[in-house]
C-alpha cells in the first residue's frame, strides 16, 4: 500500500471529516504543488507568489525561529501552515505544558502532496497525550468557527498562534483574516458573558419592583381576536412609506407597537391598541419618555425595567417569557400553569409568539426592515439617532438585496432575528403572515405585499376591537385579593431563599476550613478526599429553588467562573486550588445573588 492509501485509510478510521475533506473536496486555491525529494521540500506556486514551504538551507533554524512564538504557558497552539511539520519534535521536546494543538492549512492541493510524503499516523504518535486537530481546506471564517466551537467554553486558556513564514506569502491575507476574526470572536464572547452579568441583577431589581403592579394576564385574551388581523409595528427605516395607513386601518386590525416602535407611532401621532415592550435596561425607559402613557394598554413581563411599568398610567397586561424564571415560580404557587411566550430575538420576535398563542391566525409586518438602507436606519420619530449617516461596509455590515432589489446593509444580530422569525413562522405554518414592510430584507414563509394592498385584500371587515379589550378589563375581579395572594406566595419564596442561603452559608464555611488547612500544609490525598466528599454532599444541588431557578438564571455567571479557574491536568494540588477556586466563587456569587433578592423582598413587603 503506497503512503497516500495510508494515509487516507488512517483518516478514514479516526477523521471522517478530513477523509470526506480528502474524498470530495477541491482545493480552494489554483496552487501547483510539488515535491522536491532532494530538499525534502515543497515548492508551491499560487496565484499570490512561489517559494518553498521550508527553508532550503537551514530546517532546524527555521523550526527554532517558529517555536520563538510560543509563550512557556500555552494550553492551546495554533499553528498555521502545516507544511512537512518539520517543527514536530522540537515542539514536543520543548512544550510538555501545551494541551490542544491545531493545524490549520488552508490549501488541500498541498496537503495531498503532504501525505504522499509524510507517515501521518508516526507524526501523531510524536504529539501522544496531547489533543491533535487539523483543519483543512477552510476559509478564514469557516476555520475560526470550527475552533471557536471547539473551545469556546475555554477561553482563558492561553493561546499562541504561530506560523510558517512562507504560508504569508503564498496565501496573502489568510492569517491576517484568521487572526482578526479569532480575537474579535473572543472579544464578543467575553462582552456577551459581561453583558448577560449586568442583565441578570437588572432582572431581578426589575421583577421584585413589578410583581405587585394591577394588571391582568395576557391569557384573557385567548382566543378573542382568533378572526381579526394583527399588525406589528417595528421601527424599521421602511415604515416612513406606510404608517400613514395605520390612521385608516385601526378599526379593521389589531394595532401592536413593538419596542422603539411605540415611540415612533407616538411621535407621528398614531395611538396603536396595544404597546409591547421587553428589556430589562434603563435605555429602555427612553421610549416612554414623553410620550403619553394613558393612550394604549402596555404588554409587558417584570422582566421590563421598572421604571417602564411603575410610571405607565394607562392599563396593563402581564405575560410570562420562557427566559424569565422567578415570576412564573412564585406566581406558579398561585395560578399552576401559566402561558409561556417565547423569549426569542427581537421584540417583534416576542410580540409574534404571543398573538400565535393567543390564537390570531392572520399576521402583518410592518417596518420590519431587519437592516439598514440609504434613507436612515430608523423611522421618523426613533429613540435613536437618525440624523448622522455613515459608511455601512466600513462599519462591518453586510451588504444584501431587500425585496426590491436595492442595496441594504445588515448584521449578524439583524441576521439572527431574521431566522428567528423565520422558525416560528415555519413552526405554525397554518396562518397567514405578510410582510408589509414595503422594503428591508425578505422574511421567508411571509407573503409580500404593500400596505395599499393589504387593505383592499386583507383589511376589509369593521371590527369594534375597543370594546373586546375593554370588556375584558371590566371583569377581572379584586385586584387587591390578587395582592394578597402574591404577597403569600412571595412570604413563601422568602422562607425557600433563607434555605438557599443556609445551604450556601455552609458550603463557603466548609470549603474555607479546606482552604485554611491547604494553606497549613495538610497533605494532598486528605485535601482530595475533602474535596471528594464536598462534591458528594452538595445539598445545595439539591435545593428545587436553587436547582430550578437561580442556578439556571445566573448559569452564565457560573459558566464564566467554571472556565475561568478549570484545571484539566494531572497535577492534584493545582486541581485542588481549581476546584477551591470554582466552588468559593460560585458560592460567592451565589450569596451576592440572594442578598439582592432579599432586598429586594424586603422593599416589595413595605408597599
Amino acid at each position: 500500500m503506497d503512503l497516500y492509501l495510508k494515509n487516507l485509510n488512517f483518516f478514514k478510521n479516526v477523521a471522517d471529516q478530513i477523509y470526506n475533506t480528502l474524498q470530495n473536496e477541491n482545493s480552494n486555491y489554483n496552487s501547483k504543488i510539488e515535491y522536491i525529494k532532494e530538499f525534502n521540500n515543497i515548492l508551491v506556486e499560487s496565484d499570490d507568489g512561489k517559494c518553498f514551504v521550508h527553508s532550503i538551507y537551514d530546517k532546524d533554524r527555521e523550526a527554532e525561529e517558529l517555536l520563538k512564538g510560543i509563550e512557556d504557558e500555552t494550553e492551546l497552539l495554533i499553528i498555521y501552515g502545516f507544511g512537512l511539520c518539520a517543527s514536530a519534535e522540537k515542539i514536543k521536546e520543548k512544550f510538555d505544558k501545551i494541551e490542544n494543538i491545531i493545524f490549520v492549512e488552508p490549501d488541500l492541493n498541498l496537503f495531498n502532496e503532504v501525505l504522499n510524503n509524510i507517515d501521518m499516523e508516526e507524526m501523531l504518535n510524536l504529539f501522544y497525550g496531547k489533543n491533535v486537530t487539523y483543519i483543512i481546506n477552510k476559509t478564514p471564517e469557516e476555520a475560526c468557527e470550527i475552533i471557536f466551537s471547539m473551545f469556546k467554553n475555554k477561553i482563558n486558556k492561553k493561546v499562541s498562534f504561530i506560523y510558517n513564514i512562507s504560508y504569508r506569502t503564498l496565501y496573502k491575507n489568510y492569517f491576517e483574516n484568521f487572526c482578526e476574526i479569532f480575537i474579535s470572536s473572543i472579544k464578543k464572547l467575553k462582552l456577551n458573558i459581561t453583558s448577560q452579568y449586568d442583565l441578570v441583577y437588572d432582572e431581578i431589581n426589575n421583577i421584585f419592583k413589578n410583581i405587585y403592579e394591577n394588571n391582568i394576564s395576557i391569557e384573557n385574551f385567548i382566543g378573542k381576536f382568533a378572526e381579526i388581523p394583527a399588525i406589528i409595528v417595528a421601527g424599521g427605516p421602511s415604515l416612513n412609506k406606510n404608517m400613514e395607513y395605520l390612521k385608516e386601518v385601526k378599526g379593521k386590525a389589531l394595532i401592536v407597537a413593538a419596542g422603539n416602535g411605540i415611540k415612533i407611532l407616538h411621535e407621528n401621532g398614531i395611538v396603536p391598541h396595544f404597546r409591547m415592550a421587553y428589556d430589562p435596561t434603563v435605555e429602555e425607559y427612553a421610549i416612554f419618555r414623553n410620550i403619553d402613557t394613558e393612550a394604549a394598554p402596555l404588554i409587558y413581563t417584570n422582566r421590563l425595567y421598572y421604571e417602564c411599568v411603575n410610571k405607565y398610567k394607562g392599563r396593563k397586561i402581564s405575560f410570562f417569557s420562557a427566559g424569565e424564571l422567578f415570576t412564573p415560580y412564585i406566581e406558579r404557587k398561585i395560578y399552576k400553569e401559566s402561558l409561556l411566550i417565547s423569549s426569542g430575538f427581537s421584540i417583534v420576535a416576542v410580540t409574534l409568539d404571543m398573538l400565535i398563542k393567543i390564537g390570531m391566525k392572520k399576521i402583518i409586518f410592518m417596518g420590519q426592515d431587519l437592516s439598514y438602507n440609504k434613507e436612515g436606519m430608523y423611522a421618523k420619530g426613533s429613540i435613536y439617532d437618525n440624523s448622522e449617516m455613515f459608511d455601512y461596509e466600513k462599519h462591518g455590515m453586510k451588504k444584501m438585496k431587500d425585496i426590491n432589489g436595492n442595496d441594504a446593509y445588515t448584521h449578524d444580530g439583524f441576521l439572527g432575528m431574521k431566522y428567528n422569525l423565520e422558525d416560528t413562522i415555519k413552526q405554525n405554518s397554518g396562518n397567514t403572515y405578510i410582510n408589509a414592510t414595503e422594503g428591508g430584507l425578505n422574511i421567508n414563509g411571509t407573503i409580500i405585499k404593500t400596505m395599499k394592498q393589504v387593505i383592499e385584500e386583507d383589511l376589509v371587515k369593521e371590527i369594534n376591537i375597543k370594546q373586546i379589550v375593554e370588556s375584558e378589563f371590566n371583569k377581572t375581579g379584586d385586584l387587591i385579593e390578587r395582592k394578597d395572594k402574591i404577597r403569600e406566595a412571595l412570604q413563601e419564596f422568602s422562607k425557600e431563599l433563607e434555605e438557599v442561603e443556609k445551604l450556601n452559608f455552609n458550603r463557603i464555611k466548609y470549603l474555607e476550613k479546606i482552604l485554611k488547612n491547604k494553606n497549613k500544609g495538610q497533605k494532598l490525598n486528605r485535601l482530595l478526599n475533602d474535596m471528594d466528599y464536598f462534591n458528594k454532599n452538595n445539598e445545595l444541588e439539591k435545593n428545587i429553588l436553587y436547582q430550578k431557578v437561580m442556578s439556571t438564571s445566573i448559569s452564565n455567571i457560573l459558566y464564566a467562573i467554571y472556565w475561568t479557574f478549570n484545571y484539566d491536568g494531572k497535577d492534584k494540588e493545582k486541581q485542588i486550588e481549581s476546584e477551591l477556586k470554582i466552588n468559593l466563587n460560585s458560592s460567592l456569587e451565589i450569596k451576592k445573588i440572594v442578598e439582592l433578592i432579599k432586598n429586594n423582598l424586603k422593599d416589595s413587603f413595605n408597599e
